[in-house]
């Protein structure tokens, strides 16, 4: 029975991860945009993308993919996107979010 319940969260991680916690796989998806006006937010308790579109993010703003590229550059390793998802979720979480 543990073994099923590991594969069901593996297969549904995407969703599980969206629960207002900052990832890896989500700093990720923002460099791969290739937008430099792309920017994560929390609204609502999840963590979405955005494109900015000279609008204001609906919700907490918590990067742009200029400010990830300069933090941790274009191609980083999974240990810096592992690290720097965890100092933004720590971020986030001072916020009160």
């Amino acid at each position: 029975m543990d073994a099923e319940n590991t594969n069901a969260a593996d297969t549904s991680s995407s969703s599980a991860q969206r629960f207002g916690r900052v990832t890896a796989d989500d700093l990720r998806r923002l460099l791969a945009t290739g937008q430099p006006d792309a920017y994560l937010v929390l609204e609502e308790g999840q963590i979405r993308l955005e494109g900015a579109f000279g609008s204001e993010p609906q919700g907490m703003l918590i990067l742009s993919r200029a400010e990830l590229a300069a933090r941790i550059g274009e191609d980083p390793d999974a240990a810096a996107l592992t690290e720097t998802a965890a100092e933004l979720d720590t971020e986030v979480r001072l916020r009160g979010a």
